[in-house]
């Protein structure tokens, strides 16, 4: 997971939950985000602004902190699951404004100027579901 002032990006397996193996169409981001892209079996990705998806944002001085959680929703049962998920974006600047021309396009390790390198971006994940 990697997250900046201008995306969330989150890459998950689809055995994230014990003894559930998801189908691309039976995950989603926050508020019923998609998945953006995938490779069946192997991994799916989310890929969104932090503004999107119900995805919560708190800036405490320099950093940054989006709040949201993974969803599994069955196609062939009742079974949903959910777990929360946290990523903390240091060396966020709010003087920078929302639109960058030099936001970058692709997920790069070479960062625009106002977007922090992957060096300062930490994830944690909290209440894990029973």
């Amino acid at each position: 997971m990697q997250c900046t002032k201008f995306w969330l990006y989150v890459k998950i397996k689809p055995t994230l939950f014990y003894k559930i193996d998801m189908l691309h169409n039976e995950v989603f981001l926050g508020d019923d985000c998609p998945v953006t892209s995938y490779i069946p079996n192997v991994y799916y990705e989310f890929f969104y602004h932090p503004t999107k998806c119900g995805i919560k944002n708190m800036a405490f001085g320099r950093t940054l902190l989006l709040k949201t959680k993974i969803k599994y929703i069955s196609t062939t049962s009742e079974q949903r699951v959910e777990m929360p998920v946290t990523c903390v974006s240091r060396n966020y600047n709010r003087l920078i404004p929302d639109i960058d021309e030099d936001y970058p396009n692709s997920l790069t390790n070479e960062p625009g100027p106002s977007t922090g390198s992957p060096g300062d971006t930490a994830v944690a994940f909290a209440e894990w579901p029973q």
